[in-house]
């Protein structure tokens, strides 16, 4: 084979490789497209979330501070009525 028909053949194979290479090419771009399309749907749903935890860690801690209220509001209401009793029980 000589020099020049040696350039044509090579030069015939890249050609005919250049179309399955552009279209895979263009299938891994596509697929980069809808990867970072997801990534932005995914850090969307996790700004989402964290933006729900903190106001759920804000109810639950306003809610602890309630119950501790509620604690205090049944320890005295706790003492009134033993204290009746005792004066029911003396009154007897």
């Amino acid at each position: 084979m000589t020099y020049p028909n040696a350039l044509e053949l090579a030069s015939k194979i890249l050609s005919l490789a250049v179309i399955p290479t552009l279209i895979w090419v263009n299938s891994v771009s596509v697929d980069l497209a809808l990867l970072k399309n997801r990534a932005g749907v995914i850090e969307s749903r996790v700004k989402r979330l964290e933006d729900n935890q903190t106001s759920l860690t804000r109810d639950v801690a306003n809610n602890s501070g309630t119950l501790r209220e509620i604690k205090a509001t049944l320890t005295i209401v706790h003492e009134l009525v033993r204290d009746i009793r005792a004066n029911m029980s003396r009154t007897e």
